[in-house]
Order: C-alpha cells, then sequence, then structure tokens
C-alpha cells in the first residue's frame, strides 16, 4: 500500500533549497509539465483564482503521478480549509496571516488529535479512499501535512515572536508586494525598508529549529540572493505570466 510521504516537507526540513510557482490556470496537465520538469512544488492560489474542489482533486492526481508537491493558498475560512487538506494536497499557506490565535485556529482545522481537532474522514482521496487503516493514515496526515503561513503586514511582523512559539508551523514566506504596501504606503517590494524586514524574518525563522522561510522570487538570480541569507524556499513567478511572455 502506498504511505503519502510529502517530499517538499522533508527537504525543507533538512534545510535543502526547494523551487517551484504559482499555478493559476487551474489545469491538471501544467501539474505534470511542471512536475516533470523537475520542480519541487506548485502553489494553488485559491486566494486570487476560483478553483473548485473537484478541479482541485484532479490536479492532486496528477501531482501524485509526476512527484510533485502541490500546495494551496487558501484565506482561513474552516469549511474551504477541510476540503483542501481532505483533497490529498501536500500543504496549505494561509495568506495575510498576522497573530498567533489564527495560526493556532488553523493548526487545529488541519491536524487531528491530539495535534488539533480536524474532522475525521477516511473515505477522501488523502486516506486513498479508505484503503489506508484509520490511525496509519491519522498518523500520516499529521506528520506530512505543511503548514505555511505568509508575512504580509506589519502586524504580523510586530508579532512573530508570538507566532513562531506555536508549534506545527512549517514555512513562513514573505508576500513582499503586500508587505511593502503595508510598510511603506506604497507598493514597492525593492524599497530599503522591504528588503530590510524580509532580512529579519528569514535571520529570526533560522532559529526556529525545523522552520523554513521563503520568497516569491523573480528569477532564479534573485533566488540565489535569498538562499545565501538562509531562505529555502522559492516561488518562482506563475504560469499565467511565463505563457504571456513567451507568446
Amino acid at each position: 500500500m502506498k504511505v503519502f510521504n510529502n517530499v517538499l516537507k522533508s527537504k525543507l526540513k533538512k534545510g535543502i533549497p526547494c523551487l517551484g510557482n504559482f499555478h493559476l490556470l487551474r489545469n491538471s496537465t501544467i501539474i505534470e509539465i511542471c512536475g516533470m520538469a523537475g520542480l519541487d512544488f506548485v502553489i494553488v492560489d485559491m486566494e486570487h483564482f476560483g478553483c473548485s474542489f473537484e478541479n482541485l482533486e484532479g490536479m492532486v492526481k496528477s501531482a501524485n503521478l509526476t512527484n510533485i508537491s502541490i500546495l494551496v493558498r487558501i484565506p482561513f475560512e474552516k469549511d474551504d480549509i477541510l476540503r483542501v487538506v481532505d483533497s490529498g494536497v501536500s500543504g496549505i499557506i494561509l495568506p495575510h496571516l498576522k497573530n498567533a490565535h489564527q495560526l493556532q485556529e488553523v493548526i487545529r482545522l488541519t491536524k487531528y488529535s491530539p495535534e488539533g481537532m480536524r474532522g475525521v474522514t477516511s473515505m477522501n482521496l488523502a486516506a486513498l479512499f479508505g484503503e489506508m487503516p484509520i490511525q496509519e493514515y491519522i498518523k500520516s496526515a499529521n506528520e506530512n501535512i505543511l503548514i505555511g503561513a505568509m508575512i504580509e503586514d506589519k502586524e504580523a511582523v510586530d508579532n512573530l515572536d508570538e507566532i513562531f512559539r506555536v508549534p506545527g508551523l512549517d514555512l513562513i514566506f514573505v508576500g513582499e508586494k503586500d508587505l511593502s504596501q503595508s510598510l511603506t504606503g506604497s507598493i514597492n517590494p525593492n524599497h530599503p525598508d522591504v528588503e530590510k524586514t524580509i532580512s529579519y524574518i528569514i535571520d529570526k525563522s533560522k532559529k526556529i529549529d525545523g522552520l523554513a522561510s521563503g520568497v516569491l522570487g523573480k528569477n532564479a538570480m534573485d533566488a540565489q540572493k535569498w538562499i545565501k541569507k538562509g531562505a529555502t524556499f522559492f516561488a518562482i513567478d506563475n504560469d499565467v505570466r511565463i505563457l504571456a511572455t513567451t507568446i
């Protein structure tokens, strides 16, 4: 019986740099192409773009076929988060996390007891439609689901210490455009205060055992800059822009 193993989460725990991109087009074939190209992950964006849960489940199957991890960026909504994790995704990324209480609620919804209180079912793709024994599935789900949070607001930066004290957080991902808007009042991710704050976030995350940090890089050269500072998770652009700039 195939047991789910989150390769992306394992790599990040070991400090291995991982590369992926945002997926906006809701297309399973593109997921497979990304996997065959050797990317470590794709992030399906359900914050700014719509995606049905039926379509998401098809993309999860494509990701499994080509050994690429599939993450979902999704705003806090109890029922939606539960359906996303039940679809078998590798993890979720919560946009605009501002404080420890929000993070605790997300972990409660995505982890089974004793780590959380996620609603229990084994009749889903994540549990191989009941083929995996329930206790084995619960153990595997708790160990393998990746919990990421986006730091995009000054309030979150001010609350980093309390956020980092919450057990179960695997990834801090900086949303540089929204962060620049919050810090400076304009959208300028290259502003010195923004770059200084990103470095500050990465430096603090390095002191937390098992916590990875990441950025939205413009290109591979940009990723190299942040690798030197200690980040290991890089989303390079998105499928829409890649397609639009190559036609």
